[in-house]
């Protein structure tokens, strides 16, 4: 499935005012996280240390706070639902999506393959590519793991680098979908507004009816050419 596709499942799924909250999440999670290990004067590696901590609880707190407030189910079990496949991280469950969050440390690179993400990921097995003829088959119904990966400053303790949605191929060696968060937010306008062009002027119905006897009017440029062979106007 390409890119594009996933795009558009995973905005069906978790609407636009609440993939902002998200969003705004890892970068006041660090600053608060950051703050504190100042107060309590550490400093390098320590602070580091202290600051990622501290900021993985306060994101995991209020990202589940934002699914419940948003409708979404937190999953906490010990497996994902309707699976046997072993979980240890809270999810946050918006229709087929399965949202949960990790770190990364470059660019482009995947975040650390913990039990939770490998199970996930094998998950996202319905996004992937058939060798036959029409090449993609796919399940509407079947849930996906999506994460909001993380990457931190090197340079400057409260500060994000960069924050990007992903989903991880099944076998856990490369990314089925990644792009920047913002990027990806933006997109819901640009959608929204693709569905609206792709709307047939005709089709708008507003409840009006044409007068009996009276013939409609097309406008000179529209006259029909029986119209004009008598030339009336």
């Amino acid at each position: 499935m390409d890119s594009a596709s996933i795009a558009a499942i995973i905005r069906s799924e978790i609407p636009k005012s609440v993939m902002l909250d998200h969003a705004e999440v890892p970068g006041a999670a660090r600053r608060v996280a950051a703050e504190k290990a100042r107060e309590m004067g550490l400093s390098g590696r320590d602070a580091r240390r202290s600051t990622g901590f501290n900021a993985h609880l306060v994101m995991e707190r209020r990202l589940k706070e934002i699914c419940e407030e948003a409708g979404g189910l937190v999953v906490e079990g010990r497996v994902f639902p309707g699976t046997e496949l072993t979980l240890h991280q809270p999810l946050m469950q918006y229709g087929r999506v399965l949202l949960g969050r990790a770190t990364v440390h470059e660019r482009g690179g995947l975040p650390s393959a913990n039990v939770t993400r490998r199970n996930g990921a094998k998950l996202n097995s319905c996004l992937g590519r058939v060798g036959h003829l029409f090449g993609v088959e796919t399940d509407p119904n079947a849930p996906i793991h999506v994460l909001i990966l993380t990457l931190s400053d090197c340079h400057e303790l409260e500060k994000i680098a960069a924050t990007y949605l992903a989903i991880i191929a099944p076998t856990f060696d490369s990314f089925l979908f990644r792009v920047d968060l913002d990027d990806f937010i933006g997109g819901y306008d640009e959608s929204s507004v693709a569905e609206a062009d792709a709307s047939p002027v005709g089709a708008i119905d507003l409840g009006l009816e044409p007068r009996k006897g009276v013939r409609p009017y097309f406008g000179e440029e529209h006259r029909p050419s029986d119209n004009r062979a008598d030339g009336s106007r």
